[in-house]
């Protein structure tokens, strides 16, 4: 399958119903641009410099952007470079990898902020 999405210019994604696809990302992964339905889960990735946000089924607006993706093959190139960029970043394993590994130095660090205040002296 990445074989097929490596030859590609263009990725589209139109579910009706809101879930991360792995097809998504595998396709930013690809250095591809995206064609996708406004849903939290592919707001959560792209944006306009990673490619079109269309309605839930609206055809047009994905006819529309099928079209300008192929009208622009320079904007396409910078979207599927920006797409490649944010996953490399974002979702890579060892980006994931590094964050939790600052995560936990950062758990390990003491929480002191200064000298504790001492008990009051009754006496």
């Amino acid at each position: 399958m990445v074989d097929a999405i490596q030859r590609s210019r263009v990725s589209l994604s139109v579910p009706t119903s809101d879930a991360t696809s792995v097809s998504v990302l595998e396709s930013m992964a690809c250095g591809l641009p995206l064609i996708a339905t406004d849903l939290p889960a592919n707001r959560q990735w792209l944006d306009a410099r990673g490619g079109w946000i269309v309605p839930v089924r609206d055809v047009a607006a994905v006819s529309a952007a099928l079209q300008q993706a192929h009208d622009q093959p320079a904007l396409t190139a910078a979207m599927g470079l920006h797409n490649r960029t944010l996953i490399e970043r974002e979702a890579s394993r060892r980006g994931q990898m590094d964050a939790m590994w600052r995560l936990y130095l950062k758990l390990l660090q003491p929480v002191c902020k200064g000298p504790r205040a001492s008990a009051p002296v009754r006496g």
